[in-house]
C-alpha cells in the first residue's frame, strides 16, 4: 500500500507543469475563414489568442500555440503573428527559419522590451517587433502598412445601413413652418412674436424667407453651406429675378470655396440695385 502510495506521489510531481519551457495543454487551434487574407498566429497565452481573434475580426486567421501544427499551416498564411518566448523555438529564431521557407511578412509580438531584445529582433528577418500589452488599431496598422503593402485590404462584413436620422432644419425650414404657424394662430404679429420670445423684426425678415421664390428656395435647401439667414434680410429687398441671379451666384462662388460673409452679400445686392436703375 505505501510503495504505491509512494509511486502514485512520483507520477504527480515528475509531471511537467504549464508555462514557457513545458508541455503545453492541448487547445483546439482558434479558426476563421471570414476574409481573402489568411493571418497565422503562434502564440502561447491562451488569453491572448482569444484576443487576436477578436483582433482580426474581418480576416481569415489561424490562431494555435502549437509550433508544429502552425508551421504545417505555413504555406496558407499571407502574413504571420508570432510570440517572442514561444516554449519550443524563439520567435525571432523561428521568423529567419519562416522566411527560408516563405516570403510572407512577420510581426513578432514580445512583453520583453529590453536592449537584448531590440537586438534579436535587427538580426532576425521579422519584418515588425510590437511590445504587449498590443491594441488592435497597433496591430492593424502595422499588417496595414508597407510591409504588408502586397496584401489586399480585408473583407469587411456587410453590414446593414444605419436608418437615417431626419435631417436638421435649416433656417429656411423654419421660416417656412414660422409662417404656417403664424397664419394659423389668428393673432397680430406683435402677440406672435412675443409669445414665441423672438423680435419683431427678426419674425418680419423670417416671413421675408418663406416667402422667396420656389427656384430660389431650391437652390438654397440644395447649398445650406453657402446662405446664412442675415443675407436674406438684404437679399430679398431686390425683385424677383435678381433673387435668383443672386442666390445662384453665392451658391457657384460656395462650390468654388469663395463662401460669401454678409458684407459681401450687402455689396453685391447694391450691385444689382444699380444695374437694375441703369436698365
Amino acid at each position: 500500500m505505501i510503495k504505491k502510495l509512494i509511486e502514485k506521489g512520483r507520477q504527480i510531481f515528475s509531471k511537467k507543469e504549464d508555462g514557457p519551457g513545458h508541455e503545453l495543454p492541448q487547445y483546439e487551434p482558434i479558426v476563421s475563414d471570414a476574409g481573402q487574407i489568411m493571418i497565422g498566429v503562434l502564440e502561447y497565452y491562451e488569453e491572448m489568442r482569444k484576443l487576436y481573434a477578436r483582433y482580426l475580426e474581418g480576416y481569415s486567421y489561424f490562431i494555435t500555440h502549437d509550433h508544429e501544427q502552425f508551421m504545417v499551416q505555413l504555406d496558407s498564411f499571407d502574413a504571420v503573428i508570432l510570440d517572442c518566448r514561444e516554449p519550443d523555438i524563439n520567435g525571432f529564431n523561428l521568423a529567419s527559419l519562416i522566411k527560408e521557407k516563405k516570403p510572407v511578412p512577420i510581426i513578432i509580438c514580445t512583453a520583453n522590451g529590453s536592449l537584448e531584445a531590440n537586438e534579436e529582433f535587427k538580426v532576425s528577418k521579422a519584418d515588425a517587433c510590437l511590445i504587449k500589452p498590443v491594441s488592435q488599431e497597433e496591430l492593424i496598422d502595422c499588417l496595414n502598412r508597407g510591409m504588408v503593402k502586397t496584401i489586399p485590404e480585408p473583407v469587411v462584413k456587410e453590414k446593414k445601413p444605419a436608418k437615417r436620422g431626419r435631417k436638421p432644419l435649416t433656417f429656411l425650414d423654419i421660416a417656412e413652418k414660422r409662417c404656417r404657424e403664424f397664419e394659423e394662430s389668428n393673432l397680430s404679429k406683435a402677440e406672435y412674436a412675443r409669445r414665441n420670445k423672438i423680435s419683431l423684426s427678426n419674425l418680419k425678415n423670417e416671413f421675408k424667407i418663406a416667402s422667396l421664390p420656389e427656384s430660389a428656395k431650391k437652390i438654397v435647401k440644395e447649398n445650406t453651406d453657402c446662405f446664412k439667414k442675415s443675407f436674406f434680410e438684404h437679399i430679398c429687398k431686390l425683385d424677383e429675378q435678381s433673387i435668383i441671379d443672386i442666390c445662384n451666384e453665392i451658391s457657384e462662388q460656395g462650390s468654388k470655396g469663395n463662401y460669401y460673409a454678409l458684407n459681401k452679400v450687402m455689396e453685391r445686392t447694391k450691385k444689382y440695385f444699380e444695374l437694375k436703375k441703369d436698365s
